[in-house]
């Protein structure tokens, strides 16, 4: 009697293995959930770096924007388009 509740527990516990392992890598909770949240995870880390460079650039165009005044009319010429009044313009098409 006591070997055939040892074989039944064996028996079981092989079952309760293999219905865990089952569910752990054929369910769509299993898986396949963990490989694409470690796939957004890789995104969402190379987006991150990409922003903080983003950042970096701005912030180096705030520090010259109040430290520099040249680099105000740089821009005023460039980006804005705006000139002195005595000014001539040359356009080359």
């Amino acid at each position: 009697m006591r070997l055939d509740k040892r074989i039944f527990l064996r028996v079981f516990l092989l079952l309760e293995v293999i219905v865990f392992l089952g569910f752990y890598v054929i369910s769509p909770n299993g898986l396949p959930l963990l490989y694409s949240k470690q796939e957004d995870n890789q995104n969402i880390v190379h987006q991150i770096t990409v922003l903080e460079k983003e950042v970096a650039a701005l912030e180096k165009d705030i520090d010259a924007w109040n430290s520099d005044p040249f680099y105000k009319e740089k821009i005023a010429r460039e980006q804005l388009h705006m000139m002195r009044p005595n000014d001539e313009v040359y356009v080359i098409v």
